[in-house]
């Protein structure tokens, strides 16, 4: 199982060659964790929802939270949540 861990990101919805590559994949797709600041002058939460909302319909599973009263940067709520999201994904003790 792979996962992937995105701080405050988008991808560009028009840039045709990430979704041809998820499309052409063979195989699990990683779940994601993406986290954006609602205050973000830098990168607007809506380009990463709509970031989300495009993975998810190309197969990708994940989680999507907006932080509020949070910019363009990286606070000890959000490694927190990266943090228990990643606990969530391992194996119990004992399973593999």
């Amino acid at each position: 199982m792979a996962w992937l861990g995105e701080i405050v990101c988008y991808y560009c919805t028009v840039d045709l060659l990430w979704i041809q590559a998820i499309r052409e994949h063979d195989g699990e797709l990683p779940h994601l964790y993406q986290t954006h600041g609602d205050h973000d002058t830098l990168v607007q939460s809506q380009w990463g929802g709509t970031t989300h909302k495009k993975l998810r319909q190309l197969g990708v599973t994940g989680l999507y939270k907006v932080y509020p009263s949070m910019g363009h940067e990286l606070s000890e709520s959000v490694i927190d949540g990266l943090k228990h999201w990643i606990l969530t994904k391992l194996p119990a003790d004992g399973e593999a």
